[in-house]
């Protein structure tokens, strides 16, 4: 039985830049790919690849602010509002 040490955790940040880099390249073949003729299921899939790629590069970003909060380095400003 082989056995590997794998350090934990990986940090937010290093995770939101481990999602974001293949996602942005999957989004992008995909939008280039809405320039070719394609069928229209061809475009449904393409078309749904673009937006689950948005959502998870929002959640890569989620996890770059979870860690600002984390680190404390969100200076929060509250104004009254009339």
């Amino acid at each position: 039985m082989i056995t590997e040490t794998v350090s934990l955790p990986m940090s937010l940040k290093d995770l939101s830049h481990e999602l974001r880099t293949p996602v942005t390249g999957i989004r992008g073949c995909a939008v280039l790919m809405q320039d070719e003729p394609l069928s229209i299921n061809q475009q449904a899939f393409i078309k749904e690849i673009v937006e689950q790629a948005d959502k998870l590069t929002n959640l890569a970003n989620l996890l770059l602010q979870a860690k600002v909060v984390q680190e404390k380095k969100l200076i929060l400003t509250i104004m009254k509002l009339t």
